[in-house]
C-alpha cells in the first residue's frame, strides 16, 4: 500500500510539472494576443486634431442626442446644449433623435447624428400576406 502511496505522489508530480510546463509555453500566446477595444471610446475621427483639409472637424459636430419626456439636449463638440440655448454665433432651434438643426440669423445648418447613413425607405413585398390564417 505504502508502494503505491509513493507512486501514486510521483504521477501526481510528474502531472502537476507536466500541466506547469505547458503554461507557461502558453504564456506568451497567450500575452501577445490582441487587446479588446474599448467600445464606448469615440470614432478615431473626433480624436484627430482638425486641420485644413479634414472637413468633419472643421465645423460642429453632433456627438449625441438626450431625449427625456420634458426635455431635448444635443452635445456638439462636447458641450451640452438645449433647444434655444447658443453654440458659438448659432441658435439650437430643433433637436430630433437623429439630428439637430442651429440657426444664424436666416442660414440654417443641419447637424446629423450619424452623416454617413443615409435612412431608405422599405419597400413592400409582393409575397406578405396581409390575411393570418389561423
Amino acid at each position: 500500500m505504502a508502494q503505491f502511496m509513493t507512486q501514486a505522489r510521483c504521477v501526481n508530480r510528474s502531472l502537476a510539472k507536466s500541466w506547469l510546463a505547458l503554461t507557461l509555453l502558453a504564456f506568451p500566446i497567450l500575452a501577445s494576443a490582441q487587446p479588446i477595444p474599448d467600445p464606448t471610446r469615440p470614432p478615431d475621427i473626433l480624436l484627430l486634431p482638425s486641420s485644413p483639409n479634414n472637413e468633419i472637424a472643421a465645423g460642429p459636430v453632433l456627438q449625441t442626442v438626450l431625449i427625456a419626456p420634458h426635455r431635448r439636449l444635443a452635445i456638439i463638440n462636447g458641450k451640452t446644449l438645449g433647444l434655444n440655448e447658443k453654440f458659438e454665433d448659432q441658435t439650437v432651434v430643433k433637436i430630433t433623435d437623429t439630428e439637430v438643426i442651429l440657426r444664424r440669423g436666416k442660414e440654417l445648418q443641419i447637424l446629423k447624428l450619424f452623416p454617413d447613413f443615409e435612412k431608405k425607405p422599405q419597400r413592400a413585398s409582393g409575397n406578405i400576406s396581409t390575411n393570418a390564417k389561423k
